[in-house]
């Protein structure tokens, strides 16, 4: 059974303690935080190393034997600057995060990989990694754009998040994953989805962030998705299902029993 990481847009009214004693019931054997907002005003629980809150959160994770798989979301925009970022790099070292999650919006793709590449640079010195996540809504919407991006960021510690809801919501198939380089994504984040795909911005964004279904509760091709990274070494799985009207408790524990039934067939 590969190690899961629960993504914290799951259940992003709990703060990380919550998040990690929750994840810890459910199975997870690691978390993902949401330490800075997807947009300006948004949820987001970054604290400083050092503080009371910090030391909470460390002596839960220590607790429940928790691991930080990465921390979200830095948009790389056109007034993108790596530096800007110092703070958040330093807490995720303190946490013993692996990865720095990031988004592509900038339509310069000269520039968004040229910074791209210098935020690689600096997550190095913090040992960590840099995710690119593609969104249909955002600059950088499919795998396609994500994989040139990070390709020719040219980055030993850059690669690309792969999430299976936004690769089928952007036009994205098994074919488009096994045309790219598998050994560009870093992280995968698993959840299932019905229907067409949402027309319009506005509804595929509600859905991504508000309508999942747990791994086969849908008709995605998870399955296929899986076959064919299944033996591909270093790839860290995760779950990121939130649910429309369903408790936190519930989206987290059947998102990792749906993960767990696909992935324990490899």
């Amino acid at each position: 059974m590969f190690p899961l990481a629960l993504a914290h847009l799951t259940a992003l009214d709990l703060p990380p303690p919550a998040l990690v004693q929750a994840a810890a019931k459910a199975g997870f054997a690691k978390v993902g935080l949401r330490l800075h907002p997807a947009a300006p005003g948004a949820i987001e629980y970054y604290s400083v190393p050092g503080t009371p809150d910090f030391a909470e959160l460390k002596a839960v994770l220590d607790g429940e034997g928790i691991r930080i798989h990465d921390i979200e979301i830095v948009s790389i925009g056109p007034g993108f600057a790596a530096t800007d970022y110092l703070y958040l790099l330093e807490a995720g070292q303190a946490l013993g995060a692996a990865t720095l999650n990031v988004s592509g919006d900038d339509e310069d793709r000269s520039r968004l990989t040229d910074n791209f590449a210098a935020l690689c640079e600096q997550a190095r010195t913090f040992a960590m990694r840099v995710d690119l996540e593609f969104m249909r809504w955002r600059a950088i919407g499919t795998l396609e754009q994500s994989a040139e991006i990070v390709t020719d960021a040219n980055a030993g510690n850059g690669r690309i998040l792969l999430d299976a809801l936004h690769l089928f919501r952007s036009g994205g198939s098994i074919e488009t994953l096994k045309s790219i380089d598998r050994s560009l994504i870093g992280s995968i984040q698993l959840c299932d989805g019905r229907g067409p795909i949402p027309s319009g911005d506005e509804a595929v964004i509600f859905e991504a962030r508000q309508n999942r279904f747990a791994p086969g509760d849908g008709e995605l091709p998870l399955k296929e998705l899986v076959e064919h990274l299944a033996d591909l070494q270093g790839l860290q799985w995760g779950v990121e299902t939130p649910m429309l009207d369903t408790p936190a408790p519930d989206c987290i524990a059947r998102g990792h029993a749906g993960a767990s039934v696909l992935l324990g067939r490899f």
